[in-house]
């Protein structure tokens, strides 16, 4: 059920449909955030929790549980995906979808990681921490798929999710900048 979800997310629809999308899911995630977290907290935080809970669950299983055996490839050319759309337009859209998966991380672990209170000198900018999540996640995952023959290992994936996680964390930094510390689960 999950791979038809997200061949039909990443298929079905046009590199600028997934981008409407994702900018109208961002701004609504943005819009609730000043509401729910002055209101109820602890809603705000199980809701982030729940959020980086399905979207981690969701990535490994489309990039990892879901794959049978391949060959054992890597591509460690940075932006390769552009010099291959050159003859192959379809890895645009896989770029795109690279950065669109891990938005909604970028959404939400800075929010869970505000409320922590034991990461030190990190806690005070989460969005660093999350950026720093979001590479060792993605590079987790690209060694996995390199390692047990799941899919070519790509260094553009890494790249392309953590710059998906950045645009994510935007939405807090907007939302810390535009009302201040009242955003967030202090």
């Amino acid at each position: 059920m999950i791979d038809r979800l997200y061949i039909e997310l990443l298929y079905r629809h046009s590199i600028v449909e997934m981008l409407f999308w994702s900018i109208l899911t961002t701004a609504f995630w943005y819009c609730i955030s000043l509401p729910i977290s002055r209101k109820n907290k602890k809603t705000w935080i199980w809701m982030n929790n729940g959020l980086l809970f399905f979207i981690v669950f969701f990535i490994l299983w489309n990039t990892v549980f879901s794959r049978s055996n391949s060959n054992q490839e890597a591509s460690l050319l940075p932006f390769a995906s552009f010099i291959e759309a050159q003859t192959q337009p379809e890895r645009y859209r896989t770029v795109v979808a690279n950065i669109l998966l891990f938005v909604p991380f970028g959404l939400s672990m800075p929010f869970v990681l505000d409320n922590r209170s034991k990461l030190g000198s990190l806690r005070r900018n989460p969005v660093v921490c999350t950026i720093l999540a979001a590479t060792a996640f993605s590079f987790f995952i690209e060694l996995t798929q390199y390692v047990l023959s799941l899919g070519l290992c790509e260094t553009d994936d890494v790249i392309f999710n953590t710059v998906g996680a950045m645009i994510g964390s935007l939405a807090f930094v907007v939302a810390r900048r535009t009302h201040g510390k009242k955003v967030g689960c202090r």
